[in-house]
This record gives structure tokens, C-alpha cells and sequence, in this order.
């Protein structure tokens, strides 16, 4: 069909708007997008020194914590390790081994570890502060990061070596000390205890009577601590350090000033974990430190995770057998069962 002249005039003008309407569009994108490009620096510039950049680049690492990992080898002993440090490892104890005292300590100095390795990242059990105070009680105290199999008799054989170690050439078995071992553990021990710190001590089986008083044992199991105070800042010394032990790398700085707070014992806690306070060569040897334990615990886990695996296989063949003897199911049967799974 013909168009009329007015049809083709309408027909022209709509065309000719059409055509207007996509060159404008492209001929000022290029300022729709530098104006868009403006108004994410803009944004960008506003948001870059608040902790929450991922809305701009979601792939950015989470900024570090300025505090270490107190559980770290080297980190521990140098909080409670150190010589310009005693009053600190004296408040632990203190607060930590109240029930084992007969009195609270006052001094204390280090001695020389029977275990103390070549290298500090070398060691797998985190650390040994071996130290006595004024009455010559000694005390060993360790942080255990990875698992390790008979470590409650490791414990024993470090606490009879301290004990024996003080018989001296012409020595009186009256004069040997008590000797107190305390750990911090980072992973399930005793599990099936409530508690999570538990104390041992030597007491006659029927009348419980505690004669021999020259050991005992305190073990502090840090994440069942922490999963019954998972959102709660704790406000005895005992509880914070126990808290401290499992945050303080975490902590925001609000929560840090909590835990702080009117306490220069935490404080000082604290600025020793503070990395500004490490030197390069502490803090390398720190990292190492840190890896050695990673690796650790994956080795471990993947051991139990395969003993688990092949422990379910054994009790899976055990049963088809079982089944086999009984002439419940046929040997061809069995055979297929292990096949399908």
C-alpha cells in the first residue's frame, strides 16, 4: 500500500526523532561515564579509611590485627617468659593456681628448661616457662597448641624430671620442693569433663586424704572456656586471662579497651603483643612459628579424619562377615555390598 505524503511526512519526523534520540545517547556517554567514574572515586575516597572496604573491592584481604597470637610459641614466653615481665607470670599463678597454694606468691626466678630446644621454631609444644619462687616451689608452665598423643604423660615426666632434678650431691630427700605443672590447651582434653579447667592431686583412694603434696596438675582447656563465654567479657583476673589467651589477636579495639580496663596487667599483656613492638627478626621467626603449628594441626587432622574413614571400611567388612558366618546374606552378596560402597 502507497503511503499518503502526510503519512510519509509522520513516518520522516518519527525517524528523524529516533535517529536524534541515538546520537544523543552516544555522543554524552562518555560523560555519563566519566561522571560515573567521579562519583566512585568520590566514594571510594569517603569510604577508605573505614574498616569495611569490600563494597568497592570485595577481593581485599581483612585488615590485620596489630596484636599477635599470644598462643604463638614465642609470643607466650614472651609475655609471661621474660625477666622484665615477672610480675605478669606472677599474677597468672596467682590467679590461675589459687587452689594449689598455700599461699600467694610474691617473687619468683626463672630457671633454666630441661627441655629448651636448639631453635624456638622448632618446637612443636609450644613453650616451657619453668620458674620458683621464694619457698623454692617450682612451677612449669606450658601452652599446648597442637594435639599430641599422651601428653598427660608427658606432663608427669616433665613434672618428675623438675622434681628429681633438684637432688643435689649429698642432698636430703626433705629438702625437695613442690613442684606445680600448669597447661593451657588449644584442643579438646578431657573432653568428657564439664569443667574446663581441671586440677589433679595425689589423694589416698578410700579416705581421699591428701598425703602426698609435692605434685599437682592444672590443665585449662581454652576453647571449651571460650564456648561457654563465647560473647561475654569475662571481669575476674583468672577469667581475662584465659580470655586473653584465646582474642587477644582478635579483639576489636573497643574490646581491648574493655578488657584493659583499671587492670596494668592485661595493659602490659597487651603492648607485648602489640607488632609494633617486634622487632623484623622476632617477627619472622614469629611467622615461622605460626606455620609450623598450621602445618601441625593439618597433618592431624587429616590423620584422624583417614583413621575415621578406614576405622567406618573395618566395621563396614566386620559386620558383612558376621553376616556371611550367620547365612544371613550370600559371600557374592557381601562381595557386592563392599563393591557398591
Amino acid at each position: 500500500m502507497l503511503l499518503t505524503s502526510l503519512d510519509a511526512f509522520v513516518f520522516r519526523v518519527i525517524k528523524w526523532l529516533q535517529f536524534s534520540l541515538w546520537k544523543a545517547k552516544w555522543e554524552n556517554f562518555p560523560l555519563f561515564f566519566k561522571k560515573t567514574q567521579k562519583k566512585v572515586k568520590k566514594q571510594y575516597k569517603k569510604e577508605k579509611n573505614t574498616e569495611d572496604l569490600t563494597k568497592l573491592n570485595p577481593y581485599k584481604p581483612p585488615m590485620l590485627s596489630k596484636y599477635l597470637n599470644p598462643r604463638n610459641d614465642l609470643a607466650f614466653k614472651r609475655i609471661f617468659g621474660e625477666e622484665r615481665n615477672k610480675d605478669l607470670v606472677i599474677a597468672l599463678i596467682n590467679a590461675v593456681l589459687s587452689n594449689q597454694m598455700h599461699k600467694k606468691i610474691v617473687k619468683i626466678h626463672f630457671l633454666k628448661s630441661t627441655q629448651e630446644p636448639e631453635t624456638a621454631a622448632a618446637k612443636r609444644s609450644i613453650v616451657d616457662i619453668l620458674c620458683q619462687d621464694e619457698d623454692g616451689c617450682r612451677y612449669v608452665i606450658e601452652m599446648q597448641v597442637a594435639p599430641q598423643e599422651g601428653f598427660e604423660k608427658r606432663a608427669q615426666y616433665y613434672a618428675s624430671r623438675v622434681y628429681t632434678s633438684q637432688m643435689k650431691r649429698g642432698g636430703a630427700y626433705q629438702d625437695l620442693k613442690k613442684v606445680i605443672f600448669l597447661a593451657f590447651v588449644d584442643y579438646p582434653l578431657f573432653d568428657y569433663k564439664k569443667s574446663y579447667k581441671s586440677e589433679h592431686v595425689m589423694v589416698d583412694r578410700d579416705t581421699t586424704d591428701h598425703d602426698l603434696k609435692d605434685f599437682s596438675f592444672t590443665f585449662v582447656n581454652l576453647p571449651k572456656f571460650m564456648a561457654r563465654y563465647p560473647d561475654t567479657l569475662p571481669t575476674s583476673l583468672e577469667e581475662k586471662f584465659y580470655y586473653f589467651l584465646c582474642k587477644a589477636d582478635e579483639l576489636t579495639a573497643s574490646q581491648v579497651k574493655a578488657l584493659e580496663a583499671n587492670n596494668e596487667v592485661i595493659q602490659r599483656a597487651f603492648q607485648e603483643l602489640d607488632i609494633i613492638n617486634w622487632s623484623q627478626a622476632e617477627r619472622n621467626t614469629y611467622d615461622q612459628v605460626e606455620k609450623i603449628e598450621r602445618d601441625h594441626r593439618a597433618i592431624m587432622t587429616f590423620a584422624r579424619n583417614e583413621g575415621i574413614e578406614k576405622g567406618i571400611e573395618k566395621g563396614k567388612i566386620e559386620i558383612l562377615k558376621s553376616l556371611v558366618a550367620q547365612g544371613i546374606i550370600t559371600k557374592k552378596e557381601a562381595d557386592a555390598q563392599r563393591a557398591f560402597a
